[in-house]
């Protein structure tokens, strides 16, 4: 968490912050993101180009069911350890 008690930049001049996210909220599937503002007498807020980016963690799956990992969603094309962006799994009796 960010918190800040004073003034950040001005109306024509923005200014760049790099905020962190914990550890705990690495590599999890539902993290959310709040910016949240509270304050007396105070007139506005702004943000612009918010930007959230990370290091791409590839991942490995194997099954000891033969035939199981596919490159399609009808199964019909056998996953060979290639490199993609998803893999398709069948459950059961496969071939």
């Amino acid at each position: 968490m960010v918190s800040y008690t004073s003034t950040q930049g001005s109306a024509g001049s923005f200014t760049k912050a790099t905020i962190s996210f914990p550890a705990a909220a690495l590599g999890q599937p539902n993290v959310k993101i709040r910016f949240y503002y509270s304050a007396t007498w105070d007139w506005y807020w702004a943000i612009d180009n918010v930007k959230i980016s990370g290091t791409y963690q590839p991942l490995q799956w194997s099954s000891t069911a033969p035939g199981s990992l596919f490159t399609n969603a009808a199964a019909t094309i056998p996953y060979t350890t290639q490199n993609i962006s998803t893999v398709y799994f069948k459950y059961g009796n496969v071939g």
